[in-house]
């Protein structure tokens, strides 16, 4: 029998509350000499009590985790108050690792099967119609086989869709059976959309949208505004004995990015994740705030570049989507949207060098051969796209807004719709959109730590595949990879699918940014993590 892994660690993060923030100009700085993995200084002995205030830029469009075909930041900030997984991924700035967190350990007899051992004594929140009763094995069976739901609704349902039989083995053991070897079930387990939730409770309000949400978490939901925050209390029945630390978490939705710089400024945001321009202003002001430099777009500084639906015509000639390649002017969007604090981006992140495919360059801006490319198809006298930004993302609007710029120079008029956030998302699910400026890699920090989302993003069959892309040898690729469970042999794999990719050109990838973490001097204890902005929130305590 293989043993897998044991270990211990939870999920969580905070919000909520609603004040008025008054806007601050944002300046200009150079790059700071602040590193990855930079963190708070902790005293020995943590101190209990307090507030822990942070901030994102929009509401969710949905709170149930297990709905939906993709995680907006702040639904997972929530989430991961309230609810948790079997596995976390450690927290790491240069790895994925898995720790337990309601599993307590997990071994893996064959090829395809997989059995997890639960922490005993974990108990759900206090709350009716669940009451605080005990977590057992049927929690996560229950979980799981809803996740697997066989509805458009349910986004989620491809990270088990070769789950042959989910088994019930006593109290605290599950069992799990795939249909064929996995090279990434542990990844897909970890991540953090597969909450598990206890059944009373979308027994009794049909599903996890409602006002009340109950789970294991290290913190109690208690309320929800619209537009204004969730609030947060202490769980204090959480297993790990003694944490959380603060009593009270309030998560804050602060659309305007100056506003919530001018919080932090002020000392009513204790976290807050930003961008290079107001890292580097806010040393300048605000000298012993400390600054954590993370790899891979979050937030309200993302990965760039524009999705491409290929049902469109004349998006569905592929000369027509080189013509658009070639009227990128990279260097110009990394330079005006990010002072040059980005490196070019791939479909899997060049911060992740294990499977990133070297040599996959973007090419130079061409126009010449743009509007030959452009002739050839039959589009010489030019031709008209619809482009649907979110002002969510402000990168993302940015990027549109040159985008129309550099692509009216070859012949492309674009008609560009700056939208909110949930309206973006529910015209990306309904593929209703020309191009729509995005994050372009399906893999990177940020996720599951493994490859596997370019299956979900570029396959045929993929529960996020927004491009209408179908392509027999990619899909050969993709199915493949999956199977495969030699490191080495996948590699290779996933390298021919980037370069199959690369021919095919369903997005435009453009810049990958860096993201920064900004903690008050009081915050200790606070770990940033590749897989998640704030999952560890309940070793944060405030020395203050």
């Amino acid at each position: 029998m293989k043993r897998v892994g044991t270990g211990l660690v939870m999920a969580v993060i905070g919000v909520g509350l609603l004040f008025a923030l008054a806007c601050a100009p944002q300046e200009s700085a150079p790059p700071a000499g602040s590193g990855p993995g930079q963190a708070t200084s902790q005293p020995a002995q943590p101190k209990s009590g307090g507030t822990l205030t942070l901030a994102v830029n929009f509401d969710p469009s949905y709170l149930d985790p297990h709905k939906g075909t993709a995680q907006p930041t702040s639904g997972g900030d929530m989430m991961d108050h309230t609810y948790d997984t079997l596995l976390n991924f450690a927290p790491s700035l240069t790895d994925y690792r898995f720790e337990g967190n309601l599993a307590a350990s997990w071994e893996q007899p064959d090829a395809r099967t997989y059995i997890f051992r639960l922490r005993q004594g974990v108990r759900w929140h206090d709350l009716p119609p669940v009451k605080g009763r005990e977590f057992v094995a049927d929690d996560v069976k229950y979980s799981i086989e809803r996740i697997r739901t066989k509805s458009k609704d349910f986004g989620q349902q491809w990270r088990f869709a070769d789950v042959a039989q989910i088994e019930v083995l006593d109290k605290y053991s599950v069992k799990f059976v795939l249909t064929e070897p996995s090279a990434n079930f542990l990844n897909r387990v970890a991540n953090r959309a597969v909450r598990i939730v206890p059944r009373e409770l979308i027994e009794q309000q049909g599903d996890l949208n409602g006002p009340v949400q109950i789970g294991t978490g290290p913190f109690l939901w208690k309320s929800y505004t619209r537009g204004s925050g969730t609030t947060f209390e202490k769980n204090p029945n959480y297993h790990l004995t003694g944490r959380p630390y603060v009593e009270k978490v309030n998560l804050l939705i602060v659309p305007e990015a100056a506003a919530r710089l001018s919080a932090f400024r002020a000392g009513q945001i204790d976290l807050l994740e930003v961008g290079f321009r107001d890292q580097a202003a806010v040393k300048r002001t605000n000298p012993n705030v400390v600054v954590t430099r993370i790899p891979g777009g979050a937030g309200d500084l993302v990965d760039t570049g524009f999705r491409i639906n290929l049902a469109k015509p004349p998006l569905d000639d592929l000369r027509v989507r080189q013509a658009l390649q070639l009227a990128v002017d990279y260097d110009a969007i990394m330079q005006q949207i990010y002072d040059g604090d980005a490196q070019q981006a791939s479909y899997v992140s060049p911060s992740l060098q294990e499977w990133f495919l070297p040599g996959l360059t973007l090419p130079k801006r061409d126009v010449v051969k743009a509007k030959q490319l452009l002739a050839q198809a039959g589009y010489a006298s030019g031709l008209r796209l619809v482009a649907k930004a979110s002002t969510g993302r402000s990168a993302w609007a940015d990027t549109g807004t040159l985008l129309k710029t550099q692509l009216a120079e070859v012949g492309i008029e674009v008609d560009l719709r700056l939208m909110e956030h949930g309206a973006w998302i529910a015209a990306q699910v309904a593929k209703d959109f020309d191009i729509l400026p995005s994050g372009p890699a399906k893999f990177g920090p940020g996720g599951d730590g493994d490859p596997e989302p370019l299956y979900s993003g570029y396959h045929c069959k993929g529960g996020r595949n927004f491009y209408n892309l179908c392509d027999a040898q990619l899909d050969e690729l993709l199915d493949k990879q999956r199977v495969t469970v030699d490191p080495e042999q996948r590699k290779r794999l996933i390298h021919d699918v980037q370069r199959r990719l690369v021919e095919l050109l369903p997005e435009i990838p453009i810049a990958e940014t860096f993201h920064y973490d900004l903690a008050q001097p009081w915050v200790q204890g606070y770990q940033p993590s590749l897989a998640s902005r704030f999952r560890y929130n309940y070793n944060i305590w405030l020395d203050k």
